[in-house]
């Protein structure tokens, strides 16, 4: 469990979009460092003892390995990578290896002041890009009417967080009857039929993909949805 204003570690070689990140931080009361390379990192975390590690996607060949064995020597810290083409296989195998996040590069300021409230509450953080796109491929695929927009895919995500219509419409700042409106347009698209509790059942039971097994996908799935 993190403590409010934990220490953060940020690596990255984009040092605009690092600095961005640390400004941010920074006036939300967080102690931070930056690096730009690999070799910095150890360094730094044998040095500052950060509470959170940001790994860039690019700060080395392969930053899941980095982070993976960087977590088995400085096993108190929290690592969360960041991705630019997510993989649910690899997220799989980095939460099974005890990281506690995954980024994407694309995401915003607010989706990182969000990810430290995650693992404040001791929950692995999953981005809301990654979710939707994690999401997206959990849907069937065969019939063209089941292709879900946008904001239809950031409704569904938050009905795996087991969020009430009206929790939705205060989150995604629209109203009630909008939110009403586009889980029925959901579930004409998927051809549910049933009360309100019908999108959750179908997220409960949605087909498994087919490169990863059953086990690990409900398990993936039970670690991305957000405590209450």
């Amino acid at each position: 469990m993190l403590c409010p204003n934990a220490s953060v570690l940020i690596a990255k070689t984009d040092k605009l979009h690092c600095e961005t990140l640390a400004n941010c931080l920074r006036n939300n009361g967080h102690q931070v460092w930056i690096c730009h390379t690999e070799p910095e990192i150890a360094h730094l975390l044998h040095l500052h003892k950060p509470a959170v590690a940001f790994v860039g996607h690019n700060i080395s060949e392969d930053n899941l390995t980095t982070a993976i064995t960087l977590k088995a020597q400085f096993p108190v810290v929290q690592f969360v990578v960041f991705t630019r083409n997510p993989s649910m296989d690899e997220t799989a195998q980095a939460l099974g290896a005890g990281i506690s996040g995954y980024f994407h590069y694309d995401d915003g300021l607010t989706d990182l002041l969000d990810c430290l409230e995650w693992l404040q509450r001791g929950s692995p953080y999953l981005s809301p890009t990654l979710r939707r796109c994690f999401l997206a491929q959990t849907t069937p695929t065969q019939p063209t009417k089941t292709i879900l927009s946008k904001r239809e895919a950031e409704i569904m995500a938050l009905v795996a967080q087991k969020r009430t219509s009206q929790q939705i419409a205060d989150q995604l700042f629209v109203s009630i009857h909008t939110v009403q409106k586009h889980r029925k347009n959901i579930k004409d698209k998927l051809s549910l039929k049933g009360g309100k509790n019908v999108l959750a059942q179908y997220l409960a039971s949605a087909p498994t993909p087919p490169h990863l097994k059953k086990h690990d996908f409900h398990a993936l799935m039970n670690k991305i949805v957000k405590p209450e």
